[in-house]
């Protein structure tokens, strides 16, 4: 596996949050900011390596590897859609839980 790079684009999921919905995330594409690796596990362990991205910023790390899984399956879904926050700010669904 070759190891990602700032400013490289990758997809990423959807994301909903019931208790802290003002983090709620449309999915597609974006770049990445910063590569975290955790040199405390070997280099081929599933959580070695995580990504920030632009769109969302870095309080969101994504595992690099179960991205990586998904790219075919995000694009065919996302296409060209820029990945970007979507945040609910519904009271009900950020109660911190």
């Amino acid at each position: 596996m070759k190891i990602p790079q700032a400013g490289q684009e990758i997809y990423i999921p959807s994301a909903l949050y019931l208790g802290h919905g003002a983090d709620d995330v449309q999915g597609g594409k974006t770049t990445i900011t910063e590569v975290i690796r955790n040199d405390r596990l070997p280099h081929d362990h599933l959580n070695s390596l995580f990504v920030t991205v632009k769109a969302i910023g870095k309080q969101t790390q994504y595992n690099y590897r179960s991205l990586l899984e998904k790219q075919d399956e995000l694009k065919a879904e996302f296409g060209d859609q820029q990945a970007m926050p979507d945040p609910d700010m519904r009271p009900e669904f950020n109660t911190g839980w």
